[in-house]
């Protein structure tokens, strides 16, 4: 090979090992740069689905909730002094809800007001107990009694729950159970003298009765 051709083959593999060395640089410049927005998507990715929280303390006046319900009900002079309106939101009587009370509070100590970790008073069996009636009663939701009784949604749902309990353990035996004969006996005099159909006990055959209001295509 003459010198001329020597000089020319080794610049051409000088210059093919420059380019190699260059691409080869460029491909982990790329390489690099890929991974490092790789790994940022994914710690974003990671802190949006799962932001850290801070629970929030609301600071509600219990003492101040428990003197509007007294003084709208259970004074000796309320708000709402008429016994059909007690009745209707309560959906019983002012004595048989203190009756109630009364037995919760001799039963579990959950609805004797106790003070708080911080000293301060909790809710009285009156308060939970009108909260449970309110979600029963109205099937509302649990955050339902918040601006009212200033209860929380959590509490609401722990004294529902201890309510129900309470009431199926005291009243269970006397009260839920199936009626002997002479209470049906009983709820059918009473039934035919208020409502006038007799024999409704057990049966949803009624048609016999002359319904004003019956849909015409029945």
């Amino acid at each position: 090979m003459s010198s001329s051709s020597s000089q020319l083959y080794n610049r051409l593999l000088n210059d093919d090992d420059d380019t190699s060395s260059d691409e080869y640089e460029e491909e982990m410049a790329v390489t690099s740069a890929m991974s490092f927005v790789v790994r940022g998507l994914f710690e974003e990715t990671e802190n949006t689905t799962n932001p850290i929280r801070k629970r929030v303390s609301l600071e509600r006046d219990r003492t101040k909730a428990n003197e509007n319900l007294m003084k709208d009900y259970f004074v000796e002079s309320p708000t709402y002094p008429d016994p059909n309106t007690f009745r209707r939101r309560f959906r019983m009587s002012k004595r048989l809800f203190l009756r109630i009370v009364n037995d919760l509070e001799s039963d579990d100590s959950y609805f004797k007001q106790k003070r708080d970790a911080r000293g301060l008073l909790g809710f009285t069996g009156i308060q939970k107990c009108t909260s449970a009636l309110r979600v029963l009663a109205y099937g509302n939701t649990t955050d339902i009694n918040d601006e009212y009784l200033k209860m929380s949604e959590k509490t609401t749902r722990d004294t529902l729950e201890h309510f129900t309990k309470g009431i199926i353990k005291i009243y269970g035996q006397r009260y839920l159970r199936k009626p002997t004969w002479n209470d049906l006996q009983r709820i059918y005099e009473v039934h035919q003298e208020v409502h006038g159909l007799p024999g409704m006990i057990g049966s949803i055959d009624c048609m016999h009765w002359e319904w004003f209001n019956c849909p015409t295509a029945w």
